[in-house]
Formats: structure tokens, sequence, C-alpha cells
């Protein structure tokens, strides 16, 4: 199946000019995930980025126009773009409801037992100062983490989803580098090369019983890249049979957000007003490409789910597939995905993967104000170790679920590139055809994209129509006719005459 995945990925790469030039040239923008023109909207307005390098940030090297910094206890790295002033954090940078709540639980006995001595002890039992206890106590909670688990996922640079129990009460669970307790593991950044920018993360993971090493290598660069490795080879630790899912910086560039605060006279926590909405927009391989745009949306949407180059079949959990009225959600014919903020001259990223790939799924879950949901918009990358799979046992078709009996070898590589400006400056632009334009190049540059040159005049040219589109109707989604074969035959004749 591997090698079939192989295949299947050098024969796209002849499709990559074309759906570059349609990002370049095109806006193709989906809401609610149908890739439509009649969705198409103007550029977002500004923004200014309200994140700003603090105390709780140490400076682990300079590159360039960028520098780059890391949260040791909540696992974030934060890069400042020093000509711009414009500020990314990998993760959300919340604090774990539980370390709210012990510090306020300090923070109110000590103000009713009249003893300030009992901040002071916590503050010393957790390396922390009496003012740092206090300002804990009065941080809001974030609506969409009060779960300590869940919170650490939203901080953390990589997440291990792994699978427990068998058959039919099997189930994914996660944990990441930003643990939420001890008994889920643990993680450090040590320096391997300061003058390279190169860092090495090493976390270790409990997956139940099971133990799991990994190293994380990052490397800044000078232009604003942060490149990740993950070597298959040094995962260590019997662990790695449970590994369903590897996921890196899941919340890098998200927005939204609502906090929770506590009321001392309802002795509870209640609703605040939500966060401020970063204008932008989310970038999917969906066709010809997809934005996802930054909103407050009343209903919840499905989580769009991209497996790069296709579905591999022998995975497939059921025999059936299922089909309604919109226009279907495409497979990624790349590995790349991206985040813009603000008008399109300010500043984004484009992410892509160069190993581990044929592994990868693309993932993009729009925000909702619904009870109970994640009020943010975040896009991610995540590699499969271990499929599900059912095994047919007889020929009546009883099967029962399993996984697979060795895990997928994957070496992960993600490069993550930050954006800045309108191209003016011959460099990408920060908005999605600058995204498409910087994917290109770094395609050129390591050879998969090489210049195709025809003598002579007779140039082949490729002519596509839109033929029909949707539209909504009173019950249902219909079709409406665009262009007619009349149309093409007229459009065809009138370009012979004028070649």
């Amino acid at each position: 199946m591997l090698q079939a995945a192989k295949h299947k990925k050098i024969k796209i790469t002849a499709l990559v000019v074309c759906l570059l030039c349609v990002l370049s040239l095109s806006a193709a923008v989906a809401a609610a995930f149908l890739n439509t023109n009649r969705d198409t909207r103007p550029a977002p307005n500004k923004v200014t980025s309200n994140m700003k390098v603090t105390n709780a940030y140490q400076l682990l090297c300079k590159k360039g126009n960028y520098e780059y910094y890391f949260r040791d206890d909540r696992d974030i790295i934060l890069v400042r773009n020093t000509k711009t002033k414009y500020v990314w954090k990998t993760g959300v940078d919340v604090a774990l409801p539980k370390e709210i709540e012990e510090a306020l639980d300090v923070v109110t006995s000590a103000k009713e037992d009249k003893d300030p001595s009992e901040i002071k002890d916590y503050a010393e039992e957790k390396g922390m100062t009496v003012a740092q206890v206090k300002e804990l106590a009065n941080t809001p909670k974030d609506s969409s983490f009060t779960n300590d688990q869940y919170a650490a996922f939203a901080n953390s640079i990589v997440t291990v989803e792994y699978y427990t129990g068998s058959g039919k009460s099997m189930k994914i669970t996660r944990v990441s580098s930003a643990a939420a307790s001890e008994n889920d593991g643990k993680s450090g950044l040590s320096e391997v090369d300061k003058e390279k920018g190169e860092y090495k993360l090493e976390c270790v993971f409990k997956l139940g019983d099971d133990d799991l090493g990994m190293n994380v290598y990052i490397t800044f660069g000078d232009d604003g890249n942060i490149k990740y490795d993950i070597p298959y080879k040094e995962l260590t630790g019997s662990g790695i049979k449970k590994i369903a899912n590897v996921i890196i910086t899941p919340f890098l560039g998200t927005s939204g957000g609502a906090t929770l605060a506590y009321d001392e006279e309802e002795a509870d926590w209640v609703k605040l007003q939500g966060k401020e909405l970063t204008p932008g927009y989310a970038l999917i391989p969906d066709g010809s490409g997809a934005l996802v745009r930054f909103a407050t949306n009343n209903t919840k949407f499905s989580e769009y789910q991209g497996k790069v180059y296709g579905t591999d079949p022998s995975t497939n959990l059921t025999y059936y597939a299922t089909s309604d009225d919109v226009v279907p959600v495409q497979e990624p014919t790349m590995p790349v995905f991206g985040i813009s903020h603000g008008d399109g001259t300010q500043a984004a990223f484009v992410a892509y993967a160069d190993k581990g790939d044929e592994y990868m799924s693309i993932n993009a879950v729009p925000s909702t104000t619904a009870e109970g949901e994640v009020r943010y918009t975040y896009a991610y990358p995540t590699f499969k170790f271990n499929s599900e799979y059912y095994q047919v046992t007889n020929q009546k078709g009883d099967s029962y679920r399993k996984t697979q009996d060795t895990p997928n070898k994957v070496d992960i590589s993600m490069t993550y590139q930050f954006l800045s400006g309108d191209g003016s400056d011959e460099t990408p632009s920060a908005d999605y055809a600058g995204m498409a334009q910087a994917y290109r190049q770094h395609l050129i540059d390591n050879g998969t994209l090489k210049e195709r040159t025809t003598e002579g005049s007779n140039i082949p040219i490729r002519v596509d129509f839109l033929m029909s589109d949707s539209k909504k109707g009173v019950f249902s989604t219909q079709q409406v006719t665009v262009t007619t074969a009349d149309d093409v035959r007229n459009i065809l004749n009138l370009s012979l005459i004028h070649i």
C-alpha cells in the first residue's frame, strides 16, 4: 500500500503547477467547505497583534528579521518579526484549569484566614512569586479548554494520539508534550547548535502502561522558517505500537476564544465576552484551494479532514460511502496549508511536509459559539502511524476491530514559513497567493518542479470551462447552468481564429 501511495504521489506532481496558478490568480473561497465562487469575499481588515513577549519567555536565538522564544512550562514557541513587530505563538498559551483553581483556593483561603503566609508557602512550593500566584488566581479560564488535557493540547508543540482497549471498546486518547500531569509524561528543550538555530525537544509520553520516547528536532531559519523533524528511528519504548497519530502545533495562528471568570458572589465561574476575533482565514488544499474564514458561527460545522493523496481503501472501517447534494470535499493533492492574518499584506504562514506526506492528513476546524464547543478556528497536520480496520474472520463476513500488526515507519519533516508584506519587495505576500508562491518556490528549489520549454510555435494549451454551479434553493441546493455546450463551441471557434 505504501508503494501505491508513493506512485500516486509521483503522478500527482504534474498537477502542482495548475493548482498553484489557480491559487495565485483567482480567489477560490469556501464557506462551510462549499468550494463555490458564491462565497468569494474581499480581503479581511487590517489587524494588530495583541500578543506580547513576556518574562515567561526565554530568548533562544535571533535569525535575520526574526526572534525565537520558548516558554518551558507550556511548550510554546513565540516568533517575533523584528521588522513588523508581529508576534506568532505555536499554542493558545492558557493556564491549565487545575492551576488556576489551585491558586484561587490558596488566595481565597489566605483571605478568609487572614494569613498571607499561605500564599507565600504555596509560591515557594511551586517555584513562583507571591505576585504570580495572585495573578494566576485572577486569570480567567478559557471556555474552550476547561479540561486539563485539552488545554495541554492547545499549548503543546507535539501531541500523540494512541489506542486504548480492544475490539468494540477501542478508543483514541491524547497526550501532549506540555503534559497536564507528570503521569502523562514530560518534555525538555535543549540547545544543539545555537548559531545554526538547532534545538531538540525530548519528550517522554505515558501511553497507558507503556512508555514512548520521541525526539523533535527544531531548526529556526534566517528567513522566518521553523522546521520540525521527528525521525522514526529515534522513537523508543513499547508505546510505539500504540501510536495512532502524531500532531504538530495544532493552534498556531488560531483565532477566537471566550473566557470564564470566577464570581465570588455566585461562587461559580461565569461567562465573559468572547475574545476579539482576528481578521483572516485558513487555507486548505481542497480542490483548487479553499478558505476557512475566521468567523463567529452560531451553528456547528463539520471539521475538514483531507487525506493527502487520497484515502487508502484498505483502511476504511466500512464498505459504504455517503454523498449529499453539496459540492463534495476534494482530497488534498499536496501536503500544504496555511493561515493569514489581516488584509493580506501583514502576516501569514504556509506549512508543508517534505517527509511523512504519504501518511499525512490536513485538518481545519471552524469555530462555533454553540454550548460546549471550541470557539477557535484552527488548522493543523496529523501523521498516521497505525490504522484501525475490520479483520474479517469467516465467509459470513463476521469481523472484529484491530490495528496494524506493525506501525508505519513515518519520518516527519514539517516546515512553517512565515510571510509578511504585500509582495512589493519580491518576497511572497502574506495571503493565499503568497502561500502558493512560497510553496511553488520550495518545490522548484528541491527539484520537484522543473521548467518545461516547447520549441517552435506549437505550444499546447489547456482550457477549462465552468459548466454549472450550485445555488441555494428553498429545500435543497440546486445546480445552475453557467456555460452551455453552444457557448463552449463558440468560444473554441473564436479562440482558433485568434491563434
